[in-house]
Formats: structure tokens, sequence, C-alpha cells
């Protein structure tokens, strides 16, 4: 355009000229900041990936601790109290909560650079174990506040129809997870205390019997070297198995 001007003799004012002397190397100037501009931005993609593959591995490899941890720590004890129980399984819980974080913090750089977001099966397994201990624990709470409130009792106040249906259906809901937690030691210990309890009915019916006198009950301490303190009338401290047969062997000849 310029050279057409000056063929027209049209006069170009001289800053004009100027710009016009400086812009082509205005231009390599600036074509040479791009390019450097893009070496600098590959430099950065590779970082990022580079970062991003190194998060990503240590995210794995907390899932893969994670559940190693579960699996030697989760609590499958009788030694232990519900409360114990379930302080450890909300510690576990809140570490799977923060491992769910540290993957959706990783999902935005996943995308930026077209990558699947790692699923692992170890992480639903330690998610299902710890269900399943919570589930198991408050069976055994649950349980166990129930039994207190039995286990103080008259036997001719307490209602055994009643108790039964109560052990039926805590039965089967530890039957139920025994097919994930049957080696438990917890899961053990609470279905036999379940069986022992409903194996304990029939002597609480016998020892419900207007028949039943306080000789009776004094012969079966002696035969049996119960405490003397032992009420009659509460089924803590009975040794079902052991009154059980007494009942049924010598019971019709106590007199």
């Amino acid at each position: 355009m310029y050279a057409t001007l000056t063929k027209f003799d049209v006069q170009v004012a001289s800053n004009e000229i100027v710009k016009l002397q400086e812009l082509r190397p205005a231009w390599k100037e600036f074509l040479s900041m791009l390019d450097k501009a893009q070496h600098a931005l590959d430099k950065a993609k590779v970082n990022m990936r580079r970062d991003l593959e190194s998060n990503l591995e240590a995210y794995c490899q907390q899932v893969l601790q994670l559940r190693e941890q579960v699996l030697i720590e989760i609590p499958t004890s009788q030694e232990l109290t519900p409360d114990e129980a379930f302080a450890v399984i909300h510690d576990f819980r809140h570490r799977v909560e923060a491992v769910y974080l540290r993957k959706h913090d990783l999902q935005a750089g996943l995308d930026i650079f077209n990558m699947e977001s790692p699923e692992h099966r170890e992480l639903k397994d330690t998610e299902r174990d710890l269900e399943l201990a919570n589930q198991i624990w408050i069976l055994v709470r649950d349980w166990t506040r129930a039994f207190d409130n039995w286990k103080t009792g008259r036997f001719d106040e307490l209602d055994i129809s009643e108790m039964e249906t109560v052990a039926g259906q805590f039965n089967k809901k530890v039957g139920k997870l025994g097919r994930d937690v049957k080696r438990w030691g917890i899961w053990e210990a609470m279905r036999t205390k379940l069986t022992e309890f409903l194996q304990t009915m029939p002597l609480i019916q016998d020892l419900r019997n207007p028949a039943m006198r306080s000789r009776h009950w004094d012969a079966l301490k002696r035969d049996l070297i119960l405490s003397p303190s032992l009420a009659r009338t509460q089924i803590k401290s009975l040794q079902s198995k052991r009154l059980s047969k007494r009942l049924k062997h010598g019971g019709g000849r106590l007199t």
C-alpha cells in the first residue's frame, strides 16, 4: 500500500514511515514470543502430567494401604465394646471419604489429558467390609441393651414369647450376615450368645412353674454348686446347660 502511495507521489507522514520500518522486526519478535510461549506451555504440560501421574500413583497407594489397614484393624474381635468398634469404623470411614476427595481433586487434570479415572475394587471392598462391621456391631449393641432389660427381671414377670421373638429376629439377622463375616470372632460370639439364650427359654419356663418351690431352687444351687446369693427370680448368671440338664434328669425328683 505504501509503495502505491509513493508511486503516485502521495506524501506519507514520517511517523508512519517509522512505524512501517518497525513493523517487520516487531512481527518477527511477536512470532518469537509465541514460539517461546508454546515451548513454555509444552514444558508446563509435561510437568503437569508428570505431577498428575505422581499424584495418581500416590492415590492408588493410599487406596491399597487403606485396604491393608482395614483388613488388619477392622473391629472383628469380641473383646471390643460396641463403642470402641464404632470409633474404629468411624475413623476408617472418614479416611475413605478423604480418599474420594483426593480422587475428586484429580479429576480436572485427568479430563485435561483425557485420562480415565481409576476404579479400585479394593476401595469398594473396604466400604463393604466397614458396612458389614457396622451392621454386626449395631446388632451387638442392640442385643446387649435388650438382654440387659431382661437379665435382672423376675421369672414370673418375663414375657417369654416376646423374648423368643426378639431373639429369633436377632438370630435371623446374624445368620444372614454370616454369609460374609462368618469367620469374625464377634459374629461367632454373637451367634453363640443367641443360640444359648434361645436354648435357655425352656429352662426359664420350668423355673416359672408354680410348683417350683424355694427348696427346689436351693437343691439346684447345692447340686450345681451355684452361688448361694443367686436369686431364683433372675435370669442373670444362669448356667443354662447345667441347669437344663439337672431339670431334665433330676427335676422330677426334687421334693
